[in-house]
């Protein structure tokens, strides 16, 4: 995703105290995330912004079901598809 798509990883603080949260997203709502992200959310609605929310556990970023990559294929199991098409 940050190689052939060119999307920047950022951490935004949890807001439940814990281990800060990685995202991705297009470099021109990446410029000065910082302690402002929330601004930057705001800016993204103006523009449209696309969300993807993947499970918990052993999936990676990028994937809905590691087990859908194994059995079926990555373009059922993986965001990649939806990335690229937006």
């Amino acid at each position: 995703m940050v190689r052939k798509y060119g999307l920047k990883e950022v951490f935004l603080p949890s807001g439940y105290g814990g281990s800060p949260v990685n995202v991705f997203m297009s470099p021109e709502f990446d410029q000065s995330i910082g302690h402002d992200w929330k601004s930057h959310l705001k800016a993204a609605e103006k523009k449209g912004a696309l969300i993807l929310i993947q499970g918990s556990g052993a999936v990676r970023p990028g994937y809905w079901a590691r087990s859908v990559c194994i059995n079926e294929n990555l373009d059922k199991g993986s965001m990649l598809p939806l990335i690229q098409a937006a």
